[in-house]
């Protein structure tokens, strides 16, 4: 456990015992903090990590713009949102990559995160000899802007409360190769292929696909599903005019 986890486990003790209203971002957030009972009874809400969908919504002549400014050209180009932590997995991402390149020598990576490792993950992308085709952009405040740029999303993550990643891959209308241990949850649009942490070749062979696939504008998707930041905000306000009245 890190020093975070000891501390969230400590609290939601507490949480658990005087709560009088509970929520979560997902389901599976909602049993590791309520309990799976809680979540099955009804009486845990599930309300998403909204995003404002229409900052990612898909726009050609911007893609165009940052896939320049990146010197991506016409390459292939995956994506990958998060920080360089242990259970983003990026060591199975580089093993796909990896493959990737065999097939489609001029691929790009590009990965987007704050490194919380001291540099190891660029340490062993130059061991795996892929280290020429990424691009480490760090922690980045235009994320919106970049995921333009990119061809296909790649999360093969080790586990995950709520991916808002994920969300916003989709809202900018990138298909998305992401691993069978998040919650489906957040697959939101069709464009979400879910495997296992197992063998890349089927990983490989859904990223080559994605050379393939129209990219469009997917947000409307997620405005009806409940992700769009102002349809929650205005929930949330209900909420807290309902408890005010005594309706709750």
């Amino acid at each position: 456990f890190t020093t975070k986890n000891v501390i969230k486990n400590i609290v939601k003790l507490s949480t658990n015992r005087y709560a009088t209203h509970y929520f979560a971002v997902s389901r599976i957030a909602g049993e590791w903090l309520f309990g799976k009972r809680m979540v099955d009874s009804g009486k845990v809400e599930i309300w998403p990590n909204a995003i404002d969908c229409k900052k990612f919504v898909f726009n050609l002549q911007k893609r165009e713009k940052m896939r320049k400014m990146l010197g991506l050209g016409n390459d292939l180009t995956l994506i990958h949102v998060g920080n360089l932590r242990p259970e983003k997995n990026h060591a199975f991402l580089f093993q796909i990559f990896k493959q990737v390149l065999d097939e489609q020598p001029s691929a790009k990576l590009i990965l987007v995160g704050r490194d919380m490792m001291d540099g190891t993950t660029q340490s062993l992308a130059k061991g795996v000899g892929i280290d020429k085709s990424v691009q480490f952009l760090g922690s980045r405040s235009d994320v919106s802007d970049l995921l333009q740029a990119g061809d296909v999303f790649v999360f093969p993550s080790l586990y995950e409360g709520f991916p808002g990643a994920v969300l916003e891959a989709q809202a900018a209308g990138l298909p998305c190769v992401i691993s069978d241990t998040i919650t489906d949850e957040v697959c939101i649009t069709n464009n979400v292929k879910q495997l296992p942490l197992g063998d890349i070749r089927p990983w490989v062979e859904e990223i080559i696909k994605a050379v393939q696939y129209e990219r469009k504008d997917t947000s409307s998707q997620l405005y009806r599903a409940g992700y769009d930041i102002t349809t929650l905000t205005e929930k949330l306000m209900g909420f807290y005019e309902n408890i005010f009245q005594g309706r709750l």
